[in-house]
């Protein structure tokens, strides 16, 4: 591999690695406050898990404030 190749790798990685840290970023601050309404607790397990058990009628009720 050439040293242009190898400058051009790293910098591909590198772009990735920062777009990946925005990603993660971002997903934080959707799922943060989220977590807060649903659960009323900052840590917990994944939404993914969580939401299934909470159901869709009760998530709901909670995110616009009706009696869940």
């Amino acid at each position: 591999m050439s040293a242009g190749q190898n400058r051009l790798l790293r910098a591909a990685a590198d772009r990735l690695l920062h777009v990946g840290n925005a990603r993660t970023a971002l997903l934080n601050a959707l799922f943060h406050p989220l977590r807060l309404a649903l659960t009323g607790r900052e840590k917990g397990p994944e939404l993914k898990a969580l939401l299934p058990l909470i159901g869709r009628a009760h998530a709901a009720a909670r995110l616009t404030g009706q009696a869940a």
